[in-house]
């Protein structure tokens, strides 16, 4: 299929499958790249490359099959903050070739790929933020990484591929239903939603990442404002990421900047202030995320951390963290087993099995086969080498899961670390991200202890430092003597699996917590701002752009934004919000306000989306500052939304199966008293042709007002009370118009009363004439009967 084909059957939700392929993110990383810039000779920057072990995995998928690319959360080497799906693509090409291609082939002696069953796909949409990842590449790091691969240096590809990140974005869509290399779903009941995502946010999020604001313009119900709501809640993800404002005519600088407000004082005098509007505070809290990282002050550090340890302290009091402390404890003293390279000689055979179970990540479902198919002093050598070798231990894991196949790649797990806390350092996926999660949150250790160690050549967090570091904190707020290192250790295991509910909780208990919090916060920037002003070095403003990478979106929705008086509202900022003059761009400013004298500047991860309505303005009319400063993006009347087919397609996305059924038979009815399935659709195209003619495109009826029609009683509703005021709107001087050329089919159905207005029959008087006037407006001939009208 060609990918315009694929997208309208997504579309149209006609694919009923598609499969997720799960990788890691340097391999993912080096296809990607390889796709945008052809390193290899082997994509012709067309396809991106994938390959499996297993043929059974191969067979499965088939050329023309839609697939979802999804990375590991954690993986050997290397843990990051973000994991999902990244892109939507469709199988162009099966072959089969064990030439040495991703940096895990390179260390293989015998010159064959065990990724020897390969895939050609085509990206149809990948993460925007992802694309523009790959489109700053510096070319030194291409050339490097050219250099690595024609060399097959594995390790300097891992290097140089983690290094430049690029699937390390907060933008990929997490999703959390697979198990293993490649499953298959159900397409519209497990992962619709991310496919629709995918497919409807593209043009907008790359014109958004372009130019930083975007409008969203068109006639009214085309879905302007629910599109851009949707879009936000999605990107945003977290409630104080998000603003909204409506402009009107008397919005002002100080409304929506800063300026004097009236404050009372506990007895009752009256001052005045200089009060941030929304806009100022959203930038501030934009700013934040990207240096709270790096430069958050230790009141701050300490808020977050204890809200943290608040909740951890009641799970303390369950039976489920009793449980799980005591199997922990149990491994523990089975590990004590090989605490040196020379006990482990002197295992029994016997004791394999549970070891290998408590030592690896994902062991495998049937341990007792691995080991008799393996020699038992082979996994004695191969065990002490991993243990207690001294190459670097991504090496070491890659002989290890080289010589024991099916079991898990990644990383020795937490048991070692108890054991030998003192030497060993530690080397866990789930304590690392725990780690980095915090540090994201504010809480920075290397700022707190030292607790970074070189280690043959590579430097990784000793175990050791923190584990005191947390057993003191958690001692002091839980308030007991008796924690020890594998309540250190549950404890970091609770921030690696509750971390979507502690950036909820931290959210809102703390980042939105304007009494207490906010003020620190805005310290902190405005410190910061003034130390930019004057470091503006092209040095000084990259390391600025490094801050703000990987820096959660902040988005303000202004709704009605050609109401306003765009530079009476912005002033001075309206130059601010070109890309360009961001922070840490290339012609980066940074002003000082006139109110509060602060130093201020617009973050490039904060992103400004307006709606506007047509009928009131026409977007030639709108100010020449605000036209080329913002991007635009129209919103048109979609007729084709209106069959009986895509009504039901709509209604059971939004209502619970059990109440479908019932919707189902009203529609159902509905297209039945209307004569066909269409009727609805050509009516609209039909009176929007005629509203061109006599007004203009500007003034067309948006198709989401019918959406929501699930009998004739609903049609009669939005009819009268929605579509003829608006009417009666455009053609407020001009009524014999509206019912001679624009309507003329319900002329009969109009009665006047005092005021003017319409006075609506019941719909059960009218009922025959109502569907006799839609049936022709929408073009069909009268062939509805005459009986039962009530006339």
């Amino acid at each position: 299929m060609e990918t315009q084909e694929v997208i309208s059957k997504l579309q149209a939700g006609e694919i009923k499958e598609i499969y997720i392929i799960q990788g890691t993110k340097v391999h993912w990383s080096w296809s990607l790249i390889d796709w945008k810039y052809n390193i290899s000779g082997k994509t012709d920057k067309k396809v991106v490359i994938w390959g499996f072990t297993k043929k059974g995995d191969y067979n499965r998928i088939k050329v023309g099959d839609i697939v979802l690319l999804k990375t590991n959360k954690n993986e050997e080497g290397y843990v990051g903050q973000y994991s999902g799906i990244f892109m939507l693509g469709v199988i162009k090409e099966k072959f089969e070739e064990d030439d040495l291609y991703w940096p895990g082939d390179m260390s293989k002696r015998n010159n064959k790929s065990e990724w020897e069953y390969r895939l050609k796909i085509a990206p149809i949409s990948i993460v925007p933020d992802i694309l523009k990842r790959l489109e700053e590449i510096p070319p030194d790091k291409l050339k490097m990484l050219k250099q690595a691969y024609v060399s097959r240096d594995m390790n300097r590809m891992k290097t140089i591929l983690r290094e430049l990140s690029v699937l390390e974005s907060p933008e990929v869509l997490e999703y959390r239903g697979i198990s293993g290399s490649i499953i298959k779903e159900d397409y519209q009941r497990e992962i619709g939603e991310i496919v629709d995502f995918l497919l409807s946010q593209s043009p907008v999020t790359i014109l958004l990442l372009n130019k930083g604001q975007i409008i969203l313009y068109g006639p009214p119900g085309t879905g302007k404002t629910w599109f851009a709501l949707n879009y936000i809640k999605r990107n945003a993800k977290l409630p104080h990421r998000i603003g909204f404002v409506t402009f009107h005519k008397s919005y002002s600088y100080e409304e929506f900047i800063e300026g004097f407000k009236p404050k009372s004082s506990d007895k009752g005098e009256l001052s005045y202030g200089v009060e941030d509007g929304i806009f100022k505070r959203m930038a501030i809290l934009a700013i934040w995320e990207g240096i709270k990282a790096e430069f958050a002050p230790k009141e701050y550090s300490e808020l977050v951390l204890n809200k943290i340890i608040e909740r951890f302290k009641e799970i303390l009091k369950t039976r489920k963290y009793t449980d799980k402390k005591e199997e922990l404890k149990s491994k523990m003293e089975l590990f004590n087993s090989i605490r040196d390279k020379n006990s482990i000689d002197n295992l029994r055979e016997k004791d394999f099995e549970e070891i290998l179970k408590g030592l690896l990540t994902e062991p495998p479902a049937s341990m007792s086969k691995i080991l008799k198919d393996n020699d038992i002093k082979r996994i004695r050598d191969l065990l002490k080498q991993l243990l207690y070798g001294a190459d670097p231990l991504s090496e070491r894991f890659d002989e290890f899961n080289k010589e024991i196949r099916g079991i898990g790649p990644f990383m020795i797990t937490e048991i070692m670390c108890f054991v030998n806390p003192q030497e060993y350092p530690i080397y866990n996926g789930k304590v690392r991200y725990s780690l980095n999660f915090l540090k994201a949150l504010g809480i920075d250790l290397v700022r707190n202890i030292e607790i970074k160690e070189r280690i043959n050549g590579e430097y990784y967090e000793d175990f050791r430092r923190v584990m005191f570091y947390f057993r003191n904190i958690l001692e002091k707020q839980v308030g007991s003597q008796n924690l020890d290192f594998i309540d250190v250790y549950l404890f970091m295991l609770y921030i690696y699996e509750h971390k979507p509910e502690l950036e909820v909780l931290i959210s809102q208990e703390v980042d939105m917590d304007e009494e207490n919090v906010y003020p620190i916060i805005k310290k902190k920037v405005i410190e910061m701002l003034k130390k930019w002003k004057l470091e503006n070095s092209p040095e000084a403003r990259r390391k600025r752009r490094e801050l703000f990478k990987n820096a959660p979106k902040f988005y303000l929705l202004i709704d009605e934004i050609n109401r306003g008086n765009i530079s009476k509202i912005f002033g001075e900022l309206i130059s601010l919000l070109e890309m360009d003059k961001r922070i840490g761009k290339e012609n980066e400013l940074i002003v000082t306000l006139p109110y509060s004298e602060e130093p201020f500047g617009i973050p490039p991860n904060l992103y400004i989306i307006g709606t506007m309505n047509t009928a009131d303005r026409s977007i030639a009319l709108l100010d020449v500052a605000l036209r080329r400063r913002f991007a635009f993006y129209e919103f048109e009347p979609d007729p084709g939304l209106l069959t009986k087919e895509n009504l039901l397609k709509f209604w059971k996305n939004s209502v619970p199966e059990g109440k479908f059924k019932e919707m189902q038979a009203s529609i159902e009815r509905l297209f039945n008293e209307l004569g066909d399935d269409e009727v609805l659709k050509d009516a609209l195209e039909r009176l929007n042709s005629r509203i061109v003619e006599y007004k203009d495109r500007d003034h067309r009826i948006g198709h989401t007002y019918f959406l929501k029609v699930r009998d004739l009683e609903d049609l009669w509703f939005v009819w009268y009370h929605e579509i003829i005021p608006l009417l009666q709107e455009y053609f407020y001087d001009d009524e014999e118009t509206l019912y001679s050329e624009i309507i003329p089919e319900f002329t009969e159905l109009r009665h006047k009363i005092q005021d003017n207005a319409f006075y609506v029959s019941d719909i059960y008087q009218n009922r025959g004439k109502f569907i006799r006037a839609f049936q022709t407006l929408a073009g069909r001939k009268d062939t509805t009967s005459q009986e039962g009208e009530g006339e």
